[in-house]
């Protein structure tokens, strides 16, 4: 999140998400119920979110925010197995979807301007040879084009600053995206430690969110 379908990306390297513990069935089965007023029903809904999320087996990250985009029709089929009705389902898969997309905005805006504060271009005075990292990172995935490795680039001025070069090998059944990097190593591990990932792979899943590329 601004975001097509997540999935499991948000579960992985961002710092956003943990789980939450749920309540039982029956307690939540026991405030969740409706009485046939619309608005009293959705109040009872509204209210009780976590714990119809809980009831449906839906994971919320420590602010209780669903994890997944997609896991929306679980919360509204349980309601209506609870006899809520149509607009009350629906009212609730709006809701989730809101609470959601919402969440994924403003932290996507947060982080993207960490990472557009922050470069890790090496030195040019060649004295300072000793302070210059470089990396290349291979990632196999099914699909691989330039274009999703250039919106990288534009996306985040981190990511950008460390880039020398980039490059696709196509194999019979998959690709693999070679990154090229050259960084301040001193610089690198402050914009590490920013972003709060842990090496390329995360700060590459990092940079993907941001762009709204899908890790293949």
């Amino acid at each position: 999140m601004v975001l097509a379908e997540l999935g499991g990306i948000l579960a992985i390297g961002y710092g956003i998400w943990a789980g939450r513990n749920e309540l039982s069935a029956h307690q939540i089965d026991s405030v969740v119920k409706p009485v046939f007023d619309e608005e009293k029903d959705w109040q009872t809904v509204e209210e009780n979110f976590e714990s119809v999320c809980a009831r449906s087996g839906i994971k919320l990250n420590k602010d209780g925010i669903p994890i997944k985009r997609s896991e929306h029709f679980s919360g509204a089929n349980y309601l209506r197995k609870k006899g809520f009705g149509e607009r009350i389902a629906k009212r609730f898969e709006e809701y989730y979807l809101d609470k959601f997309d919402s969440y994924v905005a403003r932290k996507k805006k947060e982080l993207g301007e960490i990472h557009n504060s922050y470069e890790a271009s090496p030195k040019e005075n060649p004295r300072t040879n000793l302070e210059t990292g470089t990396q290349v990172y291979k990632r196999k995935v099914n699909y691989a084009n330039k274009e999703d490795m250039k919106k990288l680039c534009r996306t985040s001025k981190l990511w950008n600053s460390i880039v020398y070069d980039y490059s696709i090998i196509s194999y019979t059944w998959y690709y693999e995206e070679v990154w090229v990097f050259k960084f301040d190593w001193g610089k690198f591990r402050e914009a590490v430690r920013e972003t709060k990932t842990e090496g390329m792979k995360e700060l590459y899943e990092q940079v993907c969110f941001l762009a709204d590329v899908p890790l293949r």
